[in-house]
């Protein structure tokens, strides 16, 4: 995760000074209500769906996974496929469930995330960065930036990844000639810009031309991909394209971020989390540590977490734990089955890992923490790490 801006003063963050009473730990929230368990049809002309089990699927994927509500046994976290179009990569998928995303999208290129509608259930609650995200609204992320997300219940997506380049083009193609162009610059290193509302006419685009992926997959000419490739950017991008006064406007309020938001302390102390967790060998710093380095009362550290990922910070710290934990087992199992004698020697071992594991993350009742686990994740701690499925 990213190093950060330096700590400062409660009274500078808007959140108060005052100093509240110390809190009881929060019990684990419930999982929200949740659609039934069939699964979205996957789309047609894209690539076979897989589905994401566990947050050890997204952290393959270079993210940073938190569960903040246990997950039911069986269900998976989401589904994903993807296509191929001429300098354009397309994810589209789901997820479910209430969970905390971090780390970059991509690296190299710039990703229009649209939210989209979902006809078979209603929609969670998204936030990206400090934003509510709506279905029908659009986020456009800079190259390298990390993504910052917050989901509790279901939301559908749809993930277009363009060079650069490619995007300051169509923008540029796009633009009448009385109209506003909007400067690709800032669009490609500030913050990412949220255009909410991209409208029925865009959402009918898009389906358009995914419908004909659907119909002829890679049996379009290279020229009808490139085309399917123009009009998937413009749907996207012709809410950008305004009059002059309106659209500079527009980007500028879509693109500002408050500088001293509970949003930025959560990720603040996210960062501060993961470098003295490290640091102590996984024992993360209680919640009074945190306050003395942030200069920040009980009470304006709950309300950012609160306000920001639906759940306390004492609720967070051991969410984080127990994923960290899950992530570890894991990554023992692989250990021990890449050893010689595979298997055998993971399942001698499993008792001793499991505990140097727990107390290596601060879980000292060991009772309790299996509990928790098993609670959160569907099976034991040694089952995690015997590969019991």
């Amino acid at each position: 995760m990213g190093a950060g801006r330096p700590p400062f003063r409660a009274a500078e963050s808007g959140m108060g000074a005052d100093s509240g009473p110390e809190s009881p730990p929060e019990p684990l929230a419930e999982s929200p209500a949740l659609p039934p368990p069939s699964l979205p049809p996957p789309a047609a002309g894209l690539w076979p769906e897989r589905l994401l089990h566990g947050i050890e699927a997204l952290a393959g994927r270079g993210l940073d996974a938190t569960l903040l509500a246990p997950q039911p046994p069986g269900r998976p976290l989401g589904g994903l496929q993807r296509a191929e179009l001429p300098a354009m990569s397309l994810r589209a998928g789901w997820l479910a469930g209430s969970l905390r995303l971090r780390g970059p999208l991509a690296r190299r290129q710039v990703v229009l995330a649209l939210h989209l509608p979902d006809p078979e259930a209603a929609a969670g609650r998204l936030r990206l960065w400090h934003r509510a995200v709506a279905p029908g609204d659009l986020c456009l992320i800079p190259p390298g930036l990390e993504l910052d997300a917050c989901l509790h219940g279901r939301a559908r997506f749809l993930l277009l990844a363009v060079p650069p380049g490619q995007l300051r083009v169509a923008l540029r193609q796009m633009t009448p000639a009385d109209g506003f162009a909007p400067d690709a610059t800032p669009l490609l290193r500030g913050n990412a810009v949220h255009v909410p509302a991209i409208g029925a006419a865009a959402l009918r685009r898009i389906a358009a031309a995914l419908a004909i992926q659907g119909q002829f997959g890679a049996g379009l000419s290279p020229r009808a991909r490139q085309l399917l490739r123009t009009e998937l950017l413009e749907a996207c991008l012709q809410p950008l394209v305004r009059p002059a006064a309106a659209g500079a406007a527009a980007i500028a309020e879509a693109s500002a971020e408050p500088v001293m938001s509970g949003a930025y302390i959560v990720r603040l102390v996210e960062d501060y989390l993961t470098v003295t967790g490290a640091a102590a060998g996984g024992e993360l710093p209680d919640i009074d540590t945190i306050c003395t380095a942030f200069r920040l009362s009980r009470r304006s550290l709950a309300r950012a977490f609160q306000d920001s990922l639906g759940v306390g910070p004492m609720t967070y710290i051991r969410l984080l734990r127990l994923s960290q934990t899950r992530r570890a087992l894991l990554a023992a199992r692989r250990h021990g089955s890449s050893s010689p004698g595979g298997s055998s020697q993971a399942e001698g071992a499993a008792a001793p890992g499991v505990t140097g594991i727990a107390l290596g993350h601060g879980f000292t009742e060991l009772g309790r923490f299996a509990q928790l686990y098993r609670r959160m994740f569907g099976e034991t701690p040694s089952e995690t790490l015997r590969a019991r499925h």
